[in-house]
């Protein structure tokens, strides 16, 4: 029978005890009543006791429920206040805000704007939390993270959402290609079905883009679409610079050194942004400046935006 008594049970037996009915105790717990009935039965058959009996309509703890409720009470308030002491004690230290990126692309502009917000705030513990791959709200719900950076806002009411900023899809390429010396002044941009049959080299791609290239290749009977995810920006631009591919990247997330002779960027149509949000639980916002460092991101982005990193000068781009 050792160890079959968790916290969890013993807050059960006091919401039955206090309210009276699994209804209300569930309610209190935010369990289902039918939820909180399987737990109670399977606690009493692992104690082989009886905790409960029901009269009237009341549901009234037994002699060993009684014991049990007493040493519910004297528990969980030791353990509320040991969690006090302990709140109490992080209040005290420096509080932490934890970072997460979405995406490799993001570090360059984030540690950027991180750093200023540490030195404008130097009580905060500022940390960037290194979890590409599995970003996502359930980082925030399991505490691994204060601030999520995405390319998806939340529709979770708890939640905040706040769009960061958007930058454009473009087409980055060797001068040489088909789709750059085709090019006139007339028709400027490449269109997205006119990717079709060609290898791509993209971070991430939307699903509705990588349908339809699908698709204008099938329409066109021509050779396959091929998508190749390059979690590396400088491998993007260097296999985009030897012919490889196209590269289909989020305007000036390339630095400079990635520019010059041997690059084009273009543009898509028809157009698209790849949108960043930070995301955060409304209930932290009250201890951490969560809204302020998403504010102070967006800003920075705002000043970056206006020295861009690439751009198409007569075919070439230049750093």
């Amino acid at each position: 029978m050792a160890g079959k008594i968790e916290v969890r049970h013993l807050r059960l037996v006091q919401a039955v005890a206090r309210e009276g009915t699994l209804t209300r105790a569930g309610t209190r717990l935010h369990l289902s009543q039918s939820a909180l009935s399987h737990q109670l039965l399977g606690l009493e058959k692992d104690l082989g006791a009886k905790l409960f009996d029901r009269v009237g309509k009341r549901m009234m703890p037994t002699e060993a429920g009684l014991r049990l409720l007493e040493i519910a009470d004297t528990t969980l308030r030791a353990l509320d206040e040991a969690e006090a002491s302990l709140q109490q004690q992080r209040h005290d230290e420096r509080p932490r805000l934890r970072v997460a990126p979405s995406c490799y692309t993001m570090y360059p502009w984030l540690a950027a704007g991180m750093a200023r917000f540490a030195g404008m705030s130097p009580t905060l513990d500022l940390q960037i939390v290194p979890d590409v791959g599995r970003c996502d709200v359930g980082l925030l719900v399991a505490d691994e993270v204060d601030l999520l950076i995405s390319h998806q806002p939340s529709g979770d009411a708890r939640f905040e959402s706040k769009r960061l900023f958007a930058m454009e899809i473009l087409a980055l390429l060797s001068p040489s290609h088909r789709l750059v010396t085709s090019r006139t002044s007339r028709r400027p941009a490449i269109a997205w079905r006119e990717l079709a049959g060609e290898t791509l080299l993209t971070h991430d791609l939307r699903e509705s883009d990588e349908r339809s290239l699908r698709e204008a290749t099938a329409a066109n009977s021509g050779p396959p679409t091929r998508i190749w995810f390059v979690q590396m920006t400088e491998a993007i631009a260097e296999l985009a610079r030897a012919g490889h591919g196209i590269g289909i990247i989020a305007e000036q997330i390339l630095p400079s050194p990635l520019g010059g002779e041997g690059l084009v960027t273009m543009p898509l149509w028809p157009r698209e942004e790849r949108v960043a949000w930070a995301i955060w639980q409304k209930s932290k916002a009250d201890r951490l400046p969560l809204a302020q460092l998403a504010g102070h991101l967006s800003t920075l982005r705002e000043q970056q935006a206006a020295q861009p990193f690439l751009s198409v000068v007569g075919g070439t781009a230049s750093g």
